[in-house]
């Protein structure tokens, strides 16, 4: 293991020695080598979602350019999708009537 030194400001070198303290750690040593590998992970899955994101717009471009895209703003889109719901939401309690009637004795 390679040794360096660091220059910590006072809240952090307050706060390292906590997490000694605590007994969570044995050494300094290990609070920072924990810390350090938490923010490769919180690193590398960035890294993960970036890539991800970007495949994602290239898709975008492509069916955008191929013509997969729409031309309504998106209040028009919203207030399709609620009309949308609405209708059935509408089927949905016009069968569960149905299917009541069905069932009462005549």
């Amino acid at each position: 293991m390679s040794n360096i030194h660091v220059s910590i400001n006072s809240q952090l070198l307050d706060y390292i020695e906590q997490l000694q303290a605590s007994g969570a750690y044995s050494t300094k040593s290990e609070v920072i080598n924990q810390a350090l590998r938490v923010l490769q992970e919180r690193d590398t899955v960035y890294q993960m979602r970036l890539a991800k994101l970007r495949e994602e717009v290239q898709l975008g471009e492509v069916e955008a350019k191929n013509g997969g895209f729409s031309t309504k703003s998106p209040e028009e889109i919203f207030q399709e999708a609620m009309a949308i719901h609405k209708i059935n939401k509408l089927n949905k309690n016009e069968t569960k009537f149905h299917a009541e009637s069905e069932t009462r004795p005549t």
